[in-house]
């Protein structure tokens, strides 16, 4: 009869197997190993709830007890075992199972004490398809009954060693998987050396990978990542996330193998059926252990995949291309006033040009006419209300012409006489010029700054100028839960890519049609830097939402933790910050202005 305390971090997190003789195991994770020389079961009981108070009820209220014997001597054993042990651990409750009753997964298996008499059932038990759709560690005490000799617990260790191994590993590099067994604690009716100060039963593991193989799922996506392939074998990547997983890689001692999704699917999708593509199907089938290359953390993706903890932050945002918004030669000419200032000034000479008219054909017998227009003889009966003719003793059928020079600033050669006359064509030349100076100073700004209409300010105003958004399906995936689109009130172009600028193309070749291309603001900068068009896009001033960018694993993978630890140490260092300053290029796009020339009104001019 023995126990093995064996830790992995695996596919099922830390186990622990306490066993009769204490061995080393050297191994890509350091397996502690404890015996009792003396077994028998009061020994036993007594060993397992020091370890059970000692680590288990520290840290959790509850643990999971199963029980699986081959045979009945065993099963007989165990009972004995459990019924001298169960009343010693009234600090915790205990959850107990067979391989006969209902086996579900919980998240209760996070401390677990498994009994069983050989490996064979510890097969059909199978921990681990129990706790591997979920992302938490757990830890393992394991404890075999057996009378076999010393030669076939060692086959039996080495069984079961394999099985944690296998749930563990993601692909065969069968050199880092040798084990060996290290002493570290023994007890005869007392520890020989105290639980309070021996190396914990549960010590951290993968501190060292003794340069075994990962491979790393990714692709050219600059300025996250660059991967450039060599022929002859030598392979570099660079940019952000390339530099921290190297740097990832010399801290845990591991090499990298690089595996480039196939027909170009990059980060691959996830379909309603379930089938994946891409990274995310490497991951899934273990063809890969970890993947990155701008990769978002998303719900979608963490259900079958296990996140790192995310090590950069950029904002999804709408963008629109300038030139859809470009002024034509007639709304630059009309800028400078708004509609009912246009009006008003058509107003104004309209009933100027019927005035003179109505009282050059109707009043002409009359002083009334000679007041207004002054005593002006010439042969055109009537040159002008407010000034002499552009040019004197021409006759002119049309007098409107003669108020137009005038209003627009032509020179004059002769004033009125009459002093009534004289006043009208003062305050019509005082008024011409508040327009024209007005108007001249607008259109001047104008044209300083730019050419384009006010650009929409949020998704209402792309509703109300009746755009679409175009977006890749991930990123659909990302923003569908967003009112406007969720409720369909706004028309969605959904692309099938996996080309991080494929919006932006199609907003360029599609450039007549109002549409807004929904994306990260990294590859929008990086579209600008690589097209070289300063000020191509304008990005609107309401961002949908940060995204946090982070690297995955298979599911409930045994690296998570170790990375997690590491990258919160390099977080804290600031050297993820300073990878990414370098690797990210300066916004090239038109980004929000407060001050926006707005169109002059009548309020702006009135006394």
């Amino acid at each position: 009869m023995f126990i093995v305390t064996l830790q992995l971090k695996s596919s099922h997190g830390f186990c622990v197997v306490m066993l009769l003789l204490l061995l080393t195991v050297p191994s890509v994770r350091n397996l502690s190993i404890m015996q009792n020389v003396n077994s028998t079961t009061a020994h036993t009981a007594a060993a397992i709830r020091d370890i059970v108070l000692e680590y288990y009820v520290r840290h959790s209220q509850d643990f999971m007890l199963t029980v699986h014997m081959k045979s009945r001597h065993a099963l007989n054993l165990a009972s004995d075992l459990l019924s001298q042990l169960l009343p010693h651990l009234s600090a915790i409750k205990v959850q107990i199972e067979t391989i006969n009753t209902t086996i579900r997964s919980t998240y209760n298996r996070k401390h677990n004490l498994i009994l069983i008499d050989d490996v064979e059932a510890l097969r059909e038990l199978n921990p681990a398809k129990w706790t591997k759709d979920y992302d938490f560690v757990e830890l393992y005490l394991l404890y075999i009954l057996q009378n076999k000799s010393l030669t076939v617990r060692n086959n039996n260790l080495i069984d079961v060693f394999n099985y944690f191994w296998h749930n563990s590993i993601t692909h065969n590099v069968y050199s880092c998987r040798s084990v060996s067994v290290k002493i570290l604690n023994k007890y005869n009716g007392t520890w020989i050396n105290d639980l309070h100060k021996v190396q914990n039963i549960f010590p951290a593991k993968l501190l060292n990978l003794n340069n075994c193989t990962l491979r790393i799922a990714l692709w050219h996506t600059p300025p996250y990542l660059s991967y450039f392939p060599n022929k002859t074998g030598m392979e570099r990547i660079d940019h952000f996330e390339g530099e921290l997983i190297k740097v990832i890689a010399k801290k845990l001692n591991f090499s990298l193998e690089f595996v480039v999704p196939p027909n170009d699917e990059r980060r691959g999708l996830i379909f309603d059926n379930g089938t994946t593509t891409g990274a995310i199907k490497l991951l899934k089938t273990h063809v890969a252990d970890i993947s990155l290359g701008c990769f978002r953390l998303t719900l979608e993706r963490a259900k079958i995949l296990t996140p790192a903890l995310p090590y950069h932050q950029t904002t999804q945002v709408y963008s629109i291309l300038l030139s859809n918004r470009a002024y034509t030669s007639l709304e630059i000419l009309s800028f400078p006033f708004d509609e009912l200032t246009w009006s008003c000034i058509c107003l104004i000479l309209l009933v100027m040009f019927f005035t003179t008219t109505f009282i050059q054909y109707s009043f002409h017998k009359y002083k009334s006419r000679r007041t207004m227009l002054g005593n002006i003889k010439t042969n055109s009966k009537f040159i002008d209300i407010f000034a002499t003719s552009m040019l004197e003793n021409i006759k002119t059928n049309s007098k409107f012409i003669d108020i137009f020079a005038v209003f627009i600033g032509s020179s004059i050669k002769k004033a009125p006489r009459a002093n009534f006359a004289r006043c009208l064509f003062f305050f019509w030349c005082i008024y011409g010029l508040t327009l024209r100076t007005a108007y001249q100073s607008l259109l001047y700004k104008l044209l300083e700054t730019d050419l384009y209409r006010s650009p929409p300010r949020c998704i209402i105003d792309l509703l109300a100028d009746k755009y679409k958004l175009v977006m890749l399906k991930t990123t659909f995936d990302s923003v569908k839960k967003e009112t406007y689109i969720e409720k369909g009130l706004i028309d969605v172009i959904i692309q099938h890519s996996t080309d991080d600028l494929n919006p932006f193309n199609y907003l360029v070749l599609e450039r007549n049609i109002p549409l807004a291309a929904v994306s990260p603001l990294d590859f929008l900068a990086l579209y600008e830097s690589i097209h070289r068009k300063h000020e191509t896009f304008y990005v609107l001033p309401e961002i949908i939402f940060s995204q946090q960018i982070t690297m995955y694993f298979k599911k409930h993978s045994y690296l998570t933790d170790r990375f997690d630890k590491i990258l919160l140490q390099l977080r804290s260092q600031g050297l993820i910050n300073y990878w990414a300053q370098k690797s990210f290029l300066q916004t090239m796009f038109r980004k929000h202005k407060n001050a926006i020339v707005k169109p002059i009104n009548l309020s702006h001019v009135s006394v």
